[in-house]
């Protein structure tokens, strides 16, 4: 599994994986970590295959936050 369930509850995780996808209603969101950047891209349901998400962005973490 990619996820860890981080509470009793199921609602929050870890991710334990380069990537892990997760599916809200009719999209399919596509989480990847890679050293200082952590990668969010949306694809609608179905279409994950396409080149060209439907919106990404990129969050870049300060060199001391690395594990």
């Amino acid at each position: 599994m990619n996820l860890t369930a981080d509470n009793e509850h199921g609602e929050d995780f870890t991710l334990t994986a380069d990537h892990v996808w997760i599916t809200v209603d009719n999209l399919s969101i596509r989480i990847n970590k890679g050293g200082i950047k952590t990668k969010v891209a949306v694809w609608e349901l179905g279409k994950e295959a396409e080149d060209d998400p439907i919106d990404c962005m990129t969050i870049y973490q300060d060199a001391e936050f690395r594990e």
